[in-house]
């Protein structure tokens, strides 16, 4: 799998994909050129297809150095995963943009409904292309996608400025990924062949379609649960970190009554804080022996997609009281936070600055589950909902769900009545 035709395979997959445009628009031609090479003097009703950054996949380990044993043989085939970046311009006959727009259109329309390459699609492209006969891109362990790469239109412009006597055409981005390139160092399948890469080849990448809860409160006990697909593997962990700094990460292993293809149901880890939180799903062969293979044991196979949700703080105290206007308040929260972290208070809708209340533990010095703020004198008398807010993370109020109660369905707490 993975052999020296595997990008000339993907964008032959692509061109084959693409002749179905003909079917709106009949005649198209497929092209791939670089920019400076489609021929805008003598333009057609067609398609250009320009491969223009191969680049590591983000989403793995994508470098797979070569492991050697003690005598320095070669024990393993290291491997490349990498993504392919493509630009797709629509080109018309006479120049009529309205026409480029319509191939472009239909183009998009064809590669939406083509979110895979099928492993039969790429056979069938490859099988009558000359020189991509001996392609083994359709039997990769994991299957390639195809989906609108996120560039602006400033990046896609920086591109075509690279090519200064081509004419700049609508165009647009797409990536193909994951694309596996493999060495071909060892012969026959020995111990690693045996049992390591057969390991690899029963693993699909993990995908999260959901998080639920988006939003959870914070709990000593809190689980999450994630929905997806190819969730379960040899050995899996919860990978957490914090949207705003990727410093902080916390892997949690996965047991077995915790898992399934389609579902993990995950404890938040004790050391983690509120805020926009990043879940990811790693993958690991767990088939290694202790004593060998110390090179790949352990190594993340494969990693999943990035999906968010939100950790809120709880507030310990107060849950209701009263407080004088003028005087200081103390919120006692959960999970405690790094000190250098902005925590605000809100009273009802306006939110105030608050001051850390040290703790009198030395090993608790770094972090803070108190802090403290003063009750503006001019504060009005009344009854206030209390909330708090830790990186952009609110936390939760109580909502009634007593349906006889004059406040069913309305928040009732925390509260604070402030007093004169």
């Amino acid at each position: 799998m993975g052999n020296y035709l595997a990008f000339a395979s993907v964008t032959a997959t692509i061109s084959y994909i693409l002749e179905e445009v003909n079917r709106d628009i009949p005649g198209i031609r497929i092209t791939t050129k670089p920019l400076d090479s489609i021929d805008f003097q003598s333009p057609v009703n067609g398609l250009n297809i320009f491969l223009y950054l191969v680049a590591p996949n983000s989403s793995v380990d994508a470098v797979d150095t070569l492991a050697r044993d003690r005598v320095g043989n070669p024990i393993n085939n290291p491997t490349l995963l990498v993504d392919l970046y493509y630009l797709i311009t629509a080109t018309s006959a006479e120049n009529d943009d309205l026409m480029a727009q319509k191939i472009l259109a239909s183009a998009m329309r064809v590669l939406n409904e083509h979110p895979v390459l099928l492993r039969d699609l790429i056979r069938k492209a490859v099988r009558n292309k000359e020189g991509l006969e001996s392609s083994d891109l359709a039997d990769q362990m994991d299957d390639v996608r195809l989906n609108l790469s996120p560039l602006s239109t400033e990046d896609v412009t920086k591109i075509w400025s690279r090519f200064p006597n081509a004419t700049f055409r609508t165009s647009v981005p797409y990536v193909a990924t994951i694309v596996l390139l493999e060495s071909k160092m060892l012969g026959p399948p020995g111990y690693i062949g045996s049992i390591a890469f057969s390991s690899i080849s029963q693993l699909k990448t993990p995908f999260i379609e959901r998080i639920e809860p988006q939003i959870l409160e914070y709990a000593p006990d809190a689980k999450l649960v994630i929905l997806g697909n190819s969730l379960k593997a040899p050995a899996v962990s919860v990978e957490f970190a914090d949207n705003n700094t990727t410093d902080t990460t916390f892997a949690t292993p996965i047991r077995a009554q915790g898992i399934s293809d389609k579902r993990i149901v995950v404890q938040i880890p004790n050391e983690i804080e509120p805020g926009i939180l990043k879940v990811t799903i790693n993958h690991y062969l767990s088939s290694i022996k202790e004593d060998e293979q110390k090179v790949i044991r352990n190594r993340s196979v494969l990693k999943s997609n990035i999906s968010p949700f939100v950790l809120a703080p709880r507030i310990l105290s107060p849950r209701q009281g009263k407080v004088a206007r003028g005087s200081e308040l103390t919120i006692k929260f959960e999970p405690p936070v790094s000190k250098e972290k902005a925590v605000f208070v809100y009273l009802g809708d306006t939110a105030f600055p608050t001051t850390p209340v040290r703790s009198s533990k030395p090993d608790r010095d770094s972090k803070v589950g108190s802090v403290k703020f003063i009750i503006p004198a001019d504060t009005a008398p009344g009854v206030y909902l209390l909330r708090m807010a830790v990186d952009g993370a609110e936390s939760l109020l109580v909502t009634d769900e007593n349906p006889r109660s004059r406040t069913f369905k309305k928040s009732i707490g925390p509260y604070v009545e402030v007093i004169s």
